[in-house]
């Protein structure tokens, strides 16, 4: 069934995020705290000048606002107990006299977020991490720290989830369509509303001589409960699929939220998808969950698609220009060419002069962050 999400209510809840006391909130706060080390560490270069916190308290009342409030604040909840006034004065005082809807397209920033980036580039020293100095090590300790953060943000087990860092969205859905193993007669299937960037991965299965096809969302549900699930002969575990020298993979792409109708898709579809795989057809899920993200909460313990792209600024304004693909672990050794690379360079970044003291697990998320463009 399709559930219209509501945007701007969602993106006032996060804007409220340390203040409100909701639980949800204050997990977007501390990932927002964890992406400013980020971005710090990432070397993006942001000039802030006259960032000015606005002290004052609530906005003026008026007659009209105040008949507002009482038609829709006990009904529905409007105003966050009294709060939301003040908040927006004290942390948002840019949007006064204006009206902001776009928040598919971009979170708003706190004067307090602000504040907290430029502390911190104040309060440390951050190195290349490529390096073995202590403000070399710091960034990569920050790195790492950020990564968990993300994955506990989506409640992901880092032992079947990694994060690799890219510039957007866009970057990371691009990613997915360059190294996934398409193959002549293997099949990339997409939602009919989708992001262009999703519609851009149809010329990397082509070029590999795969065939495409756009569904509407009913022909989704005819399309992979049309034949009987597989049996247990047919199923493979994930960590076999890279011994299987004929399986064809294919890809189903779809987003958890549309971000021009605000429709949410059923995440029950990433399940259905995966027993549609057979022994030697096995179907990948590409959940595009960067207009849902900052809305709801996605539950990878719950849900398990094989890759999902996110935007770091649609969930809090700033900063910009920063993404990530999270991906199953087990899909690593099946993506092209970059696990050709990965096998290759592993014993030359493990020698110590890149990242000394990594684990397997770790190494291989450094690794792919590394050749996929993680920004280090």
């Amino acid at each position: 069934m399709k559930q219209r999400g509501s945007t701007t209510h969602g993106a006032a809840v996060h804007a409220a995020s340390a203040y409100t006391g909701d639980v949800n909130s204050q997990r977007v706060f501390r990932l927002f705290s964890a992406a400013l080390v980020l971005s710090s560490l990432l070397a993006m270069g942001f000039v802030i000048a006259g960032a000015r916190v606005h002290t004052g308290g609530a906005a003026e009342e008026t007659p009209e606002r105040a008949r507002f409030v009482r038609e829709y604040g006990r009904r529905h909840g409007y105003g966050y107990n009294g709060t939301l006034y003040e908040l927006r004065a004290n942390n948002f005082p840019y949007l006064e006299g204006s009206t902001y809807l776009d928040f598919t397209g971009s979170g708003l920033y706190q004067c307090a977020q602000l504040k907290a980036f430029t502390d911190n580039l104040n309060q440390n020293l951050y190195g290349n991490s490529h390096s073995v100095s202590p403000c070399s090590q710091k960034t990569q300790s920050g790195v790492d720290g950020v990564r968990q953060l993300v994955l506990q943000f989506f409640n992901a087990d880092p032992a079947e989830y990694s994060v690799v860092f890219t510039s957007g969205c866009t970057a990371a859905l691009k990613m997915v369509g360059e190294y996934f193993p398409f193959a002549t007669k293997s099949k990339y299937y997409y939602l009919l509303q989708n992001h262009n960037s999703v519609l851009g991965i149809r010329q990397y299965a082509v070029h590999k001589g795969a065939e495409f096809r756009a569904l509407a969302d009913y022909q989704v549900n005819e399309y992979f409960t049309a034949e009987e699930d597989a049996g247990a002969d047919d199923i493979i575990g994930p960590a076999a699929r890279a011994q299987e020298h004929d399986v064809k993979f294919n890809l189903f792409a779809f987003p958890a939220e549309d971000n021009f109708e605000g429709v949410r898709y059923p995440l029950s579809w990433i399940d259905a998808v995966h027993r549609h795989s057979r022994r030697s057809s096995q179907w990948l899920v590409l959940l595009d969950a960067a207009a849902y993200a900052p809305t709801a909460r996605l539950d990878l313990s719950q849900y398990k698609p094989d890759f999902v792209s996110i935007s770091f600024y649609k969930i809090f304004g700033f900063p910009t220009g920063l993404g990530a693909l999270v991906l199953r672990n087990d899909v690593v050794d099946i993506l092209k060419p970059v696990c050709i690379r990965i096998k290759r360079f592993r014993e030359w970044l493990h020698s110590g002069h890149v990242y000394g003291n990594s684990t397997n697990k770790i190494a291989t998320t450094n690794i792919t962050q590394t050749y996929w463009g993680g920004g280090q």
